[in-house]
């Protein structure tokens, strides 16, 4: 683990399926605007949405064995990066989400630093994704989101990075609540047409 203070560098995560195959290389196309590094796999379709958003935080944290030095910036494939996130070059904190609500952090955007804490959190969610039934109805969030992924984060030996809504942006979804905001991350929610960009 890298010690508190020293300089971390990031590297952007993510998996795909075929379905998601023009988007993620659309995301890919972004980072490399930025001379960011990436690592975003291809994986086997599960069957499901659901399913396949299942992978996530155990997907994370092989990123986080196969890059233990780096900061894991997860975006989902179907998103886009318009500027340098330089919010995750920052210290003081464990995990980073953009919250919706009090404990109710959206999973499109995550990052991890490379400690203990972070570990901590990223193995809470694996365990508790574990517990849900994959085929329960949980509704437009998904089984990742929100409750499960707030309940893993909430704990006092957590440094949480509550990130603006501009890192976890969808247009149509945000731009009356932030009419100011400046989009850094843009998600355009493939799989849910009705909610892609409107400008």
């Amino acid at each position: 683990m890298v010690g508190e203070g020293q300089s971390v560098s990031m590297i952007v995560v993510s998996y795909y399926t075929d379905f998601y195959g023009v988007s993620a290389q659309k995301l890919k196309e972004s980072l490399s605007k930025f001379d960011l590094r990436f690592d975003i796999e291809h994986v086997d379709d599960m069957g499901s949405w659901k399913l396949n958003n299942r992978l996530k935080p155990g997907f994370i944290n092989l990123m986080m064995d196969s890059h233990p030095k780096d900061t894991i910036v997860w975006v989902d494939a179907d998103a886009v990066v318009l500027s340098h996130p330089k919010l995750f070059d920052s210290v003081g904190w464990d995990v980073a989400a953009w919250y919706n609500k009090v404990n109710s952090p959206w999973a499109g955007t995550l990052a991890f630093k490379p400690n203990n804490a972070a570990r901590a959190a990223l193995g809470r969610w694996m365990s508790l994704i574990e517990r849900v039934d994959p085929e329960a109805d949980v509704g437009e969030r998904g089984v990742l989101h929100q409750d499960v992924l707030g309940e893993a984060f909430r704990k006092q030996d957590v440094r949480i990075l509550q990130l603006p809504p501009s890192y976890s942006w969808v247009e149509r979804l945000m731009r009356r609540r932030f009419p100011g905001a400046d989009p850094v991350i843009e998600h355009f929610m493939v799989s849910r047409p009705e909610l892609g960009p409107r400008r």
